[in-house]
């Protein structure tokens, strides 16, 4: 080969230079800083959920007592973060379901005066026939009865 360089009159330095070889050793600098920065990108990215994930239940949260918040916190640390949207939705359910009591979950419920208006009168008159004192008279004597029995 080097006759074929020698004729055609392409000069080669004196010192070889190894192109392939220094190549190579960028491409493994490279793939190694890439690494490197995809490890910092995916623990900062865990970190930054970390904390929208604390934010969403503090916020959620906001109105509970110590004891409920940290029920609030049991309940929902098991749910996978994918994206701070759902993990919000996810977050109101178990905030409905757990948390607001049927009332709050309800729109609006009439009380029973409201919503109860008799079309007719429940007790029915019934007319004695006779002495209208009579009754009266059957009372006091079934008041005294009882009196002496004591």
């Amino acid at each position: 080969m080097k006759t074929l360089f020698e004729e055609h009159y392409v000069d080669l330095p004196e010192e070889k230079l190894d192109i392939v070889g220094s190549l190579e050793e960028d491409k493994k600098a490279l793939a190694e800083s890439l690494e490197e920065a995809n490890a910092k990108i995916a623990q900062l990215t865990e970190e930054h959920n970390a904390v929208l994930r604390e934010q969403i239940i503090a916020e959620s949260a906001k109105d509970f007592t110590g004891l409920d918040f940290e029920r609030f916190k049991v309940l929902t640390e098991d749910f996978e973060f994918e994206s701070a949207e759902t993990f919000r939705k996810k977050v109101a359910i178990v905030k409905t379901a757990f948390f607001e009591t049927k009332a709050e979950r309800t729109p609006k419920q009439t009380s029973l005066n409201e919503s109860f208006t008799p079309a007719a009168p429940i007790v029915e008159e019934k007319k004695i026939i006779g002495d209208e004192s009579a009754p009266s008279d059957k009372m006091s004597a079934y008041l005294k009865y009882l009196g002496g029995k004591h």
